[in-house]
Parts: C-alpha cells; structure tokens; sequence
C-alpha cells in the first residue's frame, strides 16, 4: 500500500495567555512568568499500520498539544539562578493501529493500539530545567 497524497504539516490556532512579573530583590531582579499554551495541529503525519505486518504506511490526523509553564529567575550583578516547569498534555486523537513490532506491548501482528486520549510517545509529559550561573568577574561567568 503506498501513502496518500500528504499536505502541509499546520498547526494553526495557538493560544497562549499568561502572566509576567518582577521586581527587586536584595539588590537584584526577580522575574516571575506563567502561562497556559495551546496548539491545534490540524494535519500531523502518523505512520499506521498496512495489511502487511511490520509495515505502515502515513496518513494525516489532528494533534492538539496544550500544557502550562511556569519560571522563576533571579539575577544580579554576580548572579543568576533559573527555575522553569513545563506540563505538556499530547494526546492522539483517532483510534488505529500503529506500527511498532519490537516494542514489547504490541500485539501478534506488531501493532500498538491507540485511542483518543492515549499519550503521544516522545513528547514528555513535565519537563524541568534548573540554572544557576555565578559571575566572579564581569569576563567570567561559570555555571
């Protein structure tokens, strides 16, 4: 079975809204930031499964991805100290086979099930990062 005609991967609509704030602190800047993010993919590519198994073939199908972020950052003359938590919620949206016959969970014919709701693997569901730079001198800045 070859593949469909495929068009444009798009992901229209984003909405984003948010908060931002800051102000000094024991002689430097505090920056506070929040927001909630959604994406609507209208035509992501998928592999599916074909009739021949261990095979697949790729069709287009809607993807939303949407989550919350939220960071803390301080920073003076000497330093800088980041915080950053992201929850990203990406789900599919159909109900199909997907080809995938070395991953443990996949069925007789090599197939993993999906359903509306089911995570999307690879896009992890927190991510967080965690920064602190120390400046001894304005050339040098170790971190």
């Amino acid at each position: 079975m070859s593949d469909p005609p495929l068009k444009q991967v798009v992901a229209s609509h984003p909405y984003e809204v948010g908060l931002r704030s800051n102000f000094a602190l024991d002689g430097g800047k505090l920056d506070l930031e929040s927001c909630t993010f959604r994406t609507n993919s209208s035509d992501d590519i998928i592999n599916v499964a074909s009739t021949v198994q261990g095979r697949g073939f790729f069709r287009m199908f809607p993807h939303p991805r949407q989550g919350v972020e939220a960071s803390v950052q301080y920073k003076s003359d000497q330093w800088l100290r980041l915080r950053r938590l992201q929850l990203i919620d990406a789900t599919y949206q159909f109900t199909g086979d997907l080809p995938s016959p070395n991953n443990p969970m996949a069925d007789d014919e090599g197939n993993i099930r999906v359903t509306p709701g089911k995570r999307i693997p690879l896009i992890p569901l927190n991510q967080g990062k965690l920064g602190i730079d120390f400046s001894p001198t304005l050339e040098w800045t170790i971190g």
